[in-house]
Parts: C-alpha cells; sequence; structure tokens
C-alpha cells in the first residue's frame, strides 16, 4: 500500500524513520547488448517520425511515435560527478528552496521570511544532517557522516537532475523542427528521498521530477524566450524523472531517466 506522507509545518526537526526498499534484478551483461542495440534502433526510428510528423503539424501522430518507445521509460544516465566541498553552500541553497519527501516525510521549501533573517538551511536539510550522524553511528557502518550528507546534497540538487535529462531529452527528441525547453509549474512534484542502512551498507534512492515542454520551433518566438526557458504554450508536455539507487559504502549508483507523457491524444 502506498506509504502516506505527512507534512512538516513546525521548527523542530524530526529524524525521519528508515528502511529499505526492494532493488530491482540485475540485468545480465548479454541482455544489457542486446537491450542496448534494440534502443539506439527504437531513437533512430523516432526521430525519423518525429521530423515527418512535425513537418505535417500531426501532434497526434507524434505523440504516438513518443508511446509506441517503450525505452523512453527507462533511459540510462551517467553517474553523477561529485563536485568541490566549496560548492556544496550553493547546493544547500538550491535544496533548501525545494519541496522535499524525506523517508515519507515532506519538508516544506524555506520561506521568503526565513531567507530574509539569514537562515541559510532549509529543515529537510538540518534533518538530514541528524539523520546522516544517526546511520553513520550505527554498529558495521563505515560511511563517513560529512561525506555522506555532501553527497546527498548534491544528488538532490536540482541543477543536477535538471541538467541531465535536460540534455537527455534534447539530444533524443530534439531536431531541425523541434526544441525541447523547461517549463515552470504551480505544483511541482517534490524530490523524494529514501535513506536507509541494511546490514551495515548505507542505501539511497532519489527520485527528481522535472517539467519540459516539446515545441515546433516555428511557434517559438525569440521574444518568448527568457534565460533558457519560454513562456510560450507547450506543443506537447513532457514530465521527467530522474531515478537514482547509490550504495555509498561501496560507492556504486545507477541512474536513470524515465519520461511520461500526456495520456490523450488530443
Amino acid at each position: 500500500c502506498k506509504q502516506t506522507e505527512t507534512t512538516s509545518s513546525h521548527k523542530k526537526s524530526r529524524i525521519p524513520s528508515t528502511k529499505p526498499n526492494q532493488s530491482k534484478p540485475k540485468q545480465t551483461m548479454a541482455s544489457s547488448v542486446v537491450a542496448t542495440g534494440q534502443a539506439q534502433e527504437a531513437f533512430t526510428q523516432l526521430k525519423g517520425n518525429l521530423n515527418k510528423y512535425t513537418r505535417a503539424n500531426d501532434r497526434r501522430m507524434v505523440l504516438r511515435s513518443l508511446k509506441d518507445v517503450k525505452y523512453l521509460m527507462d533511459i540510462p544516465l551517467e553517474p553523477i560527478q561529485l563536485r568541490d566541498e566549496y560548492e556544496i553552500p550553493e547546493m544547500e541553497e538550491e535544496v533548501s528552496k525545494e519541496r522535499v519527501a524525506l523517508n515519507g516525510v515532506q519538508f516544506v521549501p524555506l520561506s521568503n521570511s526565513e531567507q530574509l533573517k539569514g537562515q541559510k538551511l532549509s529543515e529537510m536539510l538540518l534533518t538530514l544532517k541528524e539523520l546522516c550522524k544517526k546511520l553513520c553511528h550505527m554498529e558495521d557502518v563505515t560511511v563517513d557522516a560529512f561525506s555522506l550528507y555532501d553527497s546527498l546534497v548534491q544528488r538532490m540538487s536540482p541543477s543536477n537532475s535538471s541538467s541531465d535529462s535536460y540534455f537527455k531529452l534534447n539530444s533524443l527528441l530534439g531536431s531541425p523542427d523541434l526544441l525541447v525547453m523547461p517549463v515552470t509549474t504551480k505544483n511541482p512534484t517534490p524530490i523524494r528521498v529514501n535513506l536507509y542502512v541494511s546490514r551495515g551498507t548505507v542505501h539511497a534512492t532519489i527520485s527528481s521530477y522535472c517539467t519540459y515542454g516539446i515545441f515546433r520551433k516555428a511557434d517559438v518566438k525569440p521574444a518568448d524566450m527568457h534565460k533558457g526557458t519560454t513562456k510560450g504554450r507547450a506543443w506537447i508536455d513532457v514530465h521527467s524523472i530522474v531515478d537514482e539507487r547509490v550504495n555509498f559504502t561501496n560507492g556504486q549508483s545507477v541512474r536513470a531517466l524515465r519520461v511520461k507523457l500526456p495520456d490523450s491524444y488530443y
């Protein structure tokens, strides 16, 4: 059953409960190679269909072509490139402005009044620091609490997840006639983080959400462009989810991009 989320509205930090997630079965090397070849063939065919149906202004067939590609639900991403320590405060500032669900407890962003008072960290980040210390002091855990916190902040940073999904989607869906651009939403989905220890090993799953629009270049006016976004209405709305599973004890991680398309063809 779906776990109920509670909203944090007071100042006192709470340490959410921790529990492991079920991990997906591992894919063999042979099946991985076959799947990669099939995915490349599917995306090559998709490019041709997008070009053909965009020029014909056939939105319905563009959507159908996108939905026919099952690989849009599991696009591999490169591991995140961790940055230097001096860049952590900038990413903390980014994350503090986001809604985050940490182990099922939902936290609100840092308010404008709190920022004006000089508060740098949101309640979620303060809670995350406590949780990292608690987990790293458990028996058989060898991960450093400060390194764990820094790594999580970087993986949660919107600039990391949004840039990866943006460039990947443009490489797959962009064309001489189509443009993928970020769009703003009134109620963005919270970043979801599940952090836990299993048999002395520290694990985390992180899901970050971004909303994009697929635009016909013929419809985009230069006056509507502003800092990498556009004010115009998208031809097709696209929701992307960057999922990451991390083992902080051995340093291994898996990242993938999922694409959600409109249910209706109209």
